[in-house]
């Protein structure tokens, strides 16, 4: 006894401040002790668990008092053998069983496994991109027509109201029937009359025009893509399987565009060539000089 109190033995003193210790240790998480450790615990774990169904390891981060039930694990020995190497494991579940719910956890992480994941995550980026491509240029061309189709209009209404003032003020300058009839059938007065003005720049434009512009227009189209098809059916040599399955396939389907293109560029040949719209252009470009 000390100053009227008992004597504490020292071996006493020592528990009581080892005790405090044990819990502040039991209470640590992974991340104070050795991480690089704890890392290649994990992995370990993951490879290990690898070889099971991934329904066990989803049963055992929904419930990890299985971890120390030995009946549970009896059906996996190397798991159980693992983990009586690695008492950490079951102290911290939610560390060492963060993989589970990842889609691909249970899947080996072979370099042919990285590859075709890449490679399907090129697919969906291409895609992506050609949609969203596709997307604002469908938006642009429909903005770029009804801006045409508006000045269009306007154009055809200015049009007629001209030519409807102008036949107007040249009604009244007749005095008699006599003299409005002789107007109109002199040839000044009939192509006056007869004046389209919804669309007076096709009133002289040849007929011929269109076809000859779309058969060129396909023809070098279709050059084009053939080239850029043969020229993706070149870089697939040099790329890996899964890049060189999709340039495959663009390369194919732009050679294939192309020579759709260079095709009835042909076909548009031969039918205006025997429709006579060649001859027709022809003759009107002879009548013209």
């Amino acid at each position: 006894m000390v100053g009227g109190g008992l004597t504490v033995p020292a071996s006493a003193q020592e528990t009581r401040a080892v005790v405090p210790e044990l819990r502040v240790r039991a209470q640590q998480t992974p991340t104070e002790l050795d991480q690089q450790r704890a890392e290649v615990t994990r992995e370990e774990l993951r490879d290990l668990m690898q070889r099971y169904p991934p329904a066990l390891g989803r049963v055992l981060k929904l419930d990890p008092t299985l971890l120390m039930n030995s009946a549970y694990l009896a059906p996996y020995p190397a798991l159980t053998t693992y983990l009586q190497r690695h008492p950490e494991v079951p102290r911290y579940p939610d560390y060492f069983f963060n993989f589970v719910g990842d889609t691909h956890w249970y899947e080996p992480q072979t370099p042919e496994v990285t590859m075709r994941r890449d490679a399907m995550n090129a697919w969906r980026d291409m895609f992506f991109g050609i949609m969203v491509f596709a997307g604002l240029l469908t938006a642009v061309l429909i903005f770029g027509w009804l801006i045409r189709y508006v000045v269009g209009h306007r154009r055809w209404l200015r049009s007629v109201k001209i030519q409807t003032d102008v036949h107007s003020r040249l009604m009244e300058r007749f005095s008699s029937n006599d003299e409005l009839m002789s107007y109109i059938q002199s040839p000044a007065g009939r192509q006056f009359l007869q004046g389209l003005p919804a669309a007076p720049e096709l009133s002289n434009a040849p007929a011929v025009a269109a076809p000859l512009t779309r058969i060129l227009w396909s023809v070098q189209a279709g050059v084009v893509l053939v080239c850029a098809g043969i020229g993706l059916l070149t870089i697939k040599r040099y790329m890996f399987d899964g890049v060189a399955e999709m340039l495959l396939v663009w390369g194919v389907l732009g050679l294939s565009v192309g020579v759709g293109f260079v095709l009835a560029a042909g076909a548009s040949y031969i039918l205006s060539h025997r429709l006579g719209l060649f001859d027709a252009a022809h003759g009107g470009g002879a009548k013209g000089a």
